[in-house]
């Protein structure tokens, strides 16, 4: 990882077939951990849905986590606990844009320093994904940091 850069990870536990837990990859994920090396994790793909966020999470505490794929009907209800409880927990703003006042409220209620621009292109709009952060009804820095600031951010705090 540190001879080739590689400043993030992307884990599709369900699609390949395997357990994102303290027994299968432990040391692994201590020191992803360690080093704030963020994991990038699809609740479409993910397998065990929320739950198995949630163990995850409760797990590796402090895990640099993106959530990607969120849901787009109440993931309110699993995303502000986490939030809350867990510092190193980004939402990728995909389908978070489809919950009416989803970005809005979320960034009242957190700020919007743990949101990241997310898409999903190819299989959906980017253009679409575009116009829900540029319409929110939040101030133009809170834009910018979630269309690219945070990212930037989490990359340069990665130790490689």
């Amino acid at each position: 990882m540190q001879r080739d850069r590689i400043v993030a990870l992307r884990a599709f536990p369900a699609h390949h077939n395997y357990l994102l837990n303290r027994v299968v990859f432990g040391k692994f994920l201590d020191e992803v951990t360690e080093r704030r090396i963020p994991l990038l994790i699809s609740l479409e793909k993910a397998g065990g849905g929320w739950s198995a966020i949630y163990e995850l999470l409760a797990e590796f505490p402090n895990l640099t986590c993106v959530l990607c794929d969120i849901g787009d009907w109440n993931s309110d209800r699993y995303t502000w606990p986490l939030l809350e409880t867990y510092p190193n927990v980004f939402l990728e703003t995909n389908l978070l844009t489809r919950e009416d006042g989803g970005i809005e409220e979320t960034v009242a209620r957190y700020g919007a320093g743990h949101l990241l621009f997310g898409s999903n292109f190819p299989e959906r709009y980017l253009e679409a994904a575009a116009l829900a952060i540029l319409q929110a009804d939040i101030p133009a820095a809170d834009k910018k940091k979630i269309a690219s600031a945070n990212l930037e951010s989490l990359i340069q705090g990665a130790q490689l």
